[in-house]
């Protein structure tokens, strides 16, 4: 495939300012924006840390998973050659991503609670870009255990 061809695509609920993480934030700051979003935004990927007593715990635990995960991914790219301009990675989909991108993502975007943000590749350095093949939280699992 010719990389003028290839594009990559952030999903993010409609009211999202897009290309921003939220491991971007410091921990405290990053739950009362969670809360925030979950309140304001009641979508499954805002609902998902579970009720609202559940929720700090669950998010938090999630929020520092996930920080973990992001050092690993950044300092492996680091190791490679790799020249990261941003230390907590925007999460793009390669194309899109089979059934759920049929039966989540495009229901999400028809009801008009999502939108896809879609950059080509031939766009932007190719250096400042690494890839996971499936998602990068559940790929580091499988290789490496965190302490809970």
């Amino acid at each position: 495939m010719d990389i003028k061809n290839i594009c990559l695509k952030h999903y993010c609920h409609i009211n999202n300012e897009p290309l921003k993480s939220i491991t971007q934030l410091p921990e405290i700051e990053a739950l009362d924006l969670a809360k925030k979003l979950r309140d304001e935004n009641p979508c499954g990927a805002h609902s998902r840390f579970g009720s609202v007593s559940a929720f700090d715990k669950a998010f938090v635990d999630y929020y520092n998973h996930r920080k973990g995960v992001e050092k690993i991914l950044h300092q492996r790219f680091l190791d490679l050659g790799g020249k990261p301009q941003v230390i907590a990675p925007y999460y793009f989909f390669v194309h899109d991503w089979g059934q759920f991108h049929a039966n989540y993502i495009m229901g999400e975007i028809n009801n008009g609670t999502a939108k896809i943000i879609e950059i080509c590749l031939h766009d932007i350095d190719i250096s400042h870009v690494s890839f996971v093949l499936g998602d990068s939280v559940a790929v580091v699992n499988s290789i490496v255990v965190f302490p809970t």
